[in-house]
């Protein structure tokens, strides 16, 4: 499930990089995950 949740995080980040819309939220969703252990 983290890697599920790590994947669709990756997803949100990469599309709010290219939309350039809500970057900075999703760059912190991805950080909490990342602080969770979803990436390792």
């Amino acid at each position: 499930m983290l890697a599920t949740s790590w994947w669709r995080g990756r997803r949100q980040f990469a599309w709010a990089r290219a939309s350039g819309v809500g970057g900075a939220m999703v760059a912190e969703q991805v950080a909490a995950t990342e602080a969770f252990g979803g990436v390792r």
